[in-house]
Order: structure tokens, then sequence, then C-alpha cells
């Protein structure tokens, strides 16, 4: 084991409308005028009938005009979709880099996690160390996690090489904020983030040297690397034969660095990073191929 890193609507009045009651009204005032000359508009004497005039036909009152149909509005123009500014050189690219990174993990700690001197490349190296199964620990683009490993002797054994350790849950937590960042932020606006920079992620990659086909190929690879590894038993033995610890159980031991390292987070963060890896696995393989 490598040394520790890390209303309501209102209802409808069932009363007429101001238009309704003012018909009513003219309909009850002229049957009223009809009755009274009819009843009342009559003499004793009776005179002569006249002669009747004419009835004439009531001239209908002519139609209106009927008004022109407005002329339909032209539909808006579509406005054109806003041009992305272009990306900082990679050797200017360390504070865009981390404030777009803070607005995509909607996290304002990520400048007190991730290193702010040559983000882009420490990056790049990390991950192609990663395809080779190892965790960089110099110059790497996150700070350590805090120290020491917690851990606990099992029993008394005669000589150091020979003493058990068991590794104790507090050590998980020393992982808390690297996995709360992962876990906590949005796998579209993270592939949003990686589409965008990744131009510059290539280029450093060539720079690299390594001379092994695209980044993105590397990217994909090493989450599928994480993926991979076994999941972590509740009870993580430990020893110290040297120097650093290494896990007792040799299954556990010849995992690769950073497969051991998704051993050392623990079983909870273990789970959480893998769900959270499948989520932007899935986001990153639906990025289209830069052109």
């Amino acid at each position: 084991m490598a040394n520790d890193e890390q209303q309501k609507p209102e209802t409808q009045s069932n009363q007429r409308g101001p238009a309704a009651t003012i018909g009513l009204v003219v309909v009850v005032v002229i049957v009223i005028v009809a009755l009274s000359v009819y009843l009342f508009g009559r003499d004793d004497t009776p005179e002569p009938d006249p002669e009747p005039a004419p009835i004439q036909a009531p001239v209908p009152a002519p139609e209106p005009e009927p008004e022109p149909e407005p002329e339909p509005e032209p539909a808006p123009e579509p406005e054109p979709e806003p041009e992305p500014e272009p990306l900082p050189p990679l050797d200017q690219s360390d504070e865009p880099v981390l404030e777009s990174l803070e607005e995509a993990t909607t996290s304002d700690r990520v400048d007190q996690l991730l290193v702010n001197e040559e983000l882009v490349r420490k990056a790049v190296r990390a991950v192609a160390a990663a395809q080779e199964g190892k965790v960089v620990h110099e110059y790497r683009p996150v700070v350590s996690p805090p120290p020491p490993l917690e851990v606990e002797k099992v029993g008394d054994a005669r000589t150091e090489a020979e003493q058990e350790y068991r590794l104790l849950e507090e050590n998980y937590d020393r992982y808390d904020p690297y996995v709360a960042l992962l876990t906590r932020s949005r796998p579209e606006q993270l592939a949003s983030w990686y589409e965008r920079y990744r131009p510059l992620l290539e280029e450093a990659y060539d720079e690299h040297g390594a001379n092994s086909g695209k980044f993105h190929d590397l990217v994909m690879a090493t989450i599928d690397q994480l993926l991979a590894a076994p999941e972590p038993p509740e009870d993580v033995r430990l020893h110290r034969p040297k120097v650093f610890y290494e896990y007792r159980n040799p299954e556990l031991e010849k995992l690769s660095d950073l497969q051991k390292l998704m051993i050392r987070i623990g079983p909870e963060h273990h789970r959480a990073v893998k769900q959270a890896l499948r989520s932007l696995k899935s986001e990153l393989e639906a990025l289209p191929d830069p052109e």
C-alpha cells in the first residue's frame, strides 16, 4: 500500500353582463310604449277611419363593412448562437480553468483541493500515470488529504514486520471533501467543462510526449480501471514489512495503485465514486468527436 494521500381563479358570474342588461331594458321599454298607445290612444267620439297610410317596408340597415384582417406580423428572426469565448493559451489557463471548474461543480472549495499552477499539465500527467495503474505523488494536480493514516494494532507481534494493523474508519473521513466534490457535481456540467477544455488537455498530452493516441481515450480507460476496482472489505488489514503499509490480503496488494486508492477511501466512498463515475462516463461517451 503506497503512502497515504490523499389563487385560485375567479369563478365566472351567473349574472348577465352590461350588454345583456341594456338589451333587456330596451325590450321592456318598447313593450310598455306599444301597450300604452293601444289601450289609451282612442277618444269617445268616433271619427272616420283615416286612410291607412301605406305600410312601408322597413329599410334594412346597411351591413357594416367588414374590418380588414390585420396583416400577420413577420416571425422574429432567430437570434444567432453566441460564439464561445476562445480558449486561453495553455500557459495562461490556470485561472480560467479553476473558475469554470468552480461553476461546473458548484463548489467554492475547488481551489483548496486542486493545485493552482500548471493544473492542465499536471492533470494530464496524473491520468497518464493512472493508465499504468500508478498514483503520482509529485507534480500532482490534487492536494494530498491531511495525514496521518489512521490505523490500530491488532494484537502484538514479535517484530514490526509481522505486526498486523486494522485500517480505521476515521481514515475514510480524510477523503470526504474530494468525494463530495465529485458526487455533488452534475455529470452533464462536468462533461461540458471537459468538452470546452478538451483541446487544451489534448495539447498538454501531446506535449507530454506519450505518443499513444488521444488523451480522451486515456480518460475513458482510466474510468474503466477505477470502475473495475473490487469492493473494499469492511475490515481492511495492513502490515508494514518495510517503510510503507501494505495490504495483508495479497489479492488487494497486487491491485494497481489506482485501484488500491479505491480500497483506501472506504466502502461508502467507493460506491459513491463508482456511481458518479458511471454517470460521468455516460455523459463523456455522448460527446461529439472534436472537429
